[in-house]
C-alpha cells in the first residue's frame, strides 16, 4: 500500500515505515484500479 501512495523505500535500518496519509493514498489508488477492472469486465 505504501508504494501505491508514493512512499519510496530507501533501504537501511533508519527507514521509517509509511505513514497514515501515505497508506490512505495507496488505498484510494487501489480502489480506483479495482473500479477500472470492474468496469472493464462488464
Amino acid at each position: 500500500m505504501g508504494k501505491l501512495g508514493g512512499w519510496i523505500e530507501r533501504g537501511g535500518k533508519s527507514t521509517t515505515p509509511p505513514g497514515v496519509e501515505t497508506l490512505w493514498e495507496g488505498l484510494k489508488r487501489l480502489h480506483d484500479m479495482s473500479l477500472v477492472w470492474h468496469i472493464r469486465d462488464q
